[in-house]
């Protein structure tokens, strides 16, 4: 039963980063900024952006239906783990489908990467490896930020900057 439960906690965890991925929390306003510090950093052109964009939303559409598969198996394995009487062979069965949708997941995404990559020059390939580096200490740089040992300037990164600060409270101390 304690590994029944070490599956579910793990596949639920894997569900809920995927589920955020998919959709990025972005709003229509967010999608259509011009990404100006990328823009600068990787000397981007306005076509360019574009067809960041198109490739971007495209690879959104090829990956929902597939989110949709993801989604009903964590409802099976939700319905299964909840049962009076569990079968782990079954729970063994979707954590195992569960794992190849991820992997399908992980090939559109990097599949439309690829094409991504395919709309920068050599200079600016280049110059994305810094901010590649970087994306490997997101989680630190939030940690930090949270116990004040650094501050994020106000155009810091998306998901790193939201909660670092308190809002004022008004007519209270």
């Amino acid at each position: 039963m304690k590994i029944t439960r070490v599956i579910v906690a793990a596949l639920l965890c894997a569900g809920t980063a995927l589920a955020q991925d998919t959709d990025s929390g972005m709003t229509d306003e967010d999608r259509f900024r011009v990404p100006e510090a990328l823009q600068q950093a990787l000397g981007l052109s306005d076509m360019q952006i574009e067809q960041l964009r198109e490739n971007n939303s495209a690879m959104v559409e090829a990956v929902r239906p597939v989110a949709r598969q993801l989604a009903e198996k964590f409802r099976e394995l939700r319905r299964e783990t909840t049962a009076d009487s569990p079968n782990q062979s079954i729970i063994g069965a979707i954590a195992l489908e569960i794992g190849e949708i991820n992997g399908e997941i992980d090939s559109i995404r990097a599949s439309y990467q690829e094409s991504a990559r395919a709309f920068l020059t050599e200079l600016q390939v280049e110059a994305l490896a810094p901010i590649e580096a970087a994306a490997g200490h997101v989680n630190q740089v939030r940690q930090a930020a949270q116990f004040n040992l650094i501050t994020i300037p106000e155009e810091g990164a998306v998901g790193v900057r939201q909660g670092t600060r308190r809002q004022p409270t008004r007519g209270r101390r």
